[in-house]
């Protein structure tokens, strides 16, 4: 990897997302890019004072992005640059990837009380399934560990038309931390796991051979609860999921799973874009 693109709002969430970030940028040796998205300032339409312009604006936001840059990185280890855009967080974080073609983008997932909120309202789960590079949401209680054991989980084998590069960004992840991968399949009981294990998924096998990956296939009807058991179970430090784009009702059914997880899980969730 060569760039990584962080999305922040200086928030404790987004912080710890930035610094998951910038120790990924430290270990590929990459370029490290905060993005922070702004709601322009209303226009006003009558005789009041305008106390803070546009201008201003400007400058309070460049001063913050400097000061988390130099929060995130105090000796300047890390090539960190910054930039900011007018609008709804997901288009700017949209137009961010197409301006700076990242490899991953990084961005947090906060808690509130018994609730869990998003770090840019419906942001995190809008991006699932759009972007054309890898996303990683790193939960506000998830600090920064090596991910030495990473599970992906997958409902199926990729589709003939899948990005052959699909999982590109985790085998970078798993040979530069010498990680052990796992291949996730949720099963109900155990004539399922003996048919898993027949029907392995082969092309994805393919791709991820050279990491040597273990099947495993935990038992459970409730793919969220019995994949966060087995993250609890197994110390995974990185869980992965395939966003699959195409409408087979499988994938839908997975794909949502996908987003839903972004709220419950308790590791990093790195998602991988089907399509690029």
């Amino acid at each position: 990897m060569k760039t990584i693109l962080a999305a922040v709002n200086f928030s404790a969430a987004s912080h710890n997302a930035a610094l998951y970030a910038t120790e990924l940028a430290k270990a590929f040796n990459a370029k490290l890019i905060l993005v922070y998205a702004c709601q322009p300032i209303p226009v006003p339409v009558s005789d009041l004072i305008v106390t803070f312009t546009p201008q201003q604006q400007d400058e309070e936001i460049m001063h913050e992005l400097k000061e988390e840059a130099e929060a995130l990185d105090p000796i300047g280890i890390t090539d960190i640059e910054t930039d900011y855009g007018e609008g709804r967080a997901g288009d700017v974080i949209s137009e961010a990837v197409k301006k700076w073609q990242p490899d991953m983008v990084i961005t947090g997932m906060k808690k509130h009380g018994k609730g869990i909120g998003r770090l840019f309202g419906s942001t995190v789960t809008s991006l699932i399934g759009k972007l054309s590079v890898p996303l990683l949401v790193i939960p506000q209680e998830a600090a920064y560990i090596p991910p030495r054991f990473i599970a992906l989980a997958t409902d199926a084998d990729l589709n003939p038309k899948t990005n052959p590069h699909v999982t590109d960004v985790l085998c970078e992840i798993a040979q530069e931390f010498y990680s052990k991968l796992y291949m996730v399949r949720i099963v109900k009981d155990e004539v399922d796991e003996a048919f898993e294990m027949h029907n392995r998924p082969f092309r994805l096998n393919g791709i991820v051979r050279e990491l040597n990956p273990e099947y495993v296939f935990p038992h459970g009807d409730n793919v969220l609860k019995t994949l966060n058991d087995f993250v609890a179970a197994c110390d995974i430090s990185m869980l992965c999921m395939i966003a699959h784009q195409h409408k087979i009702f499988e994938h839908w059914f997975f794909t949502s799973n996908t987003r839903a997880m972004t709220f419950e899980t308790h590791v990093p969730l790195l998602i991988l874009p089907e399509k690029k």
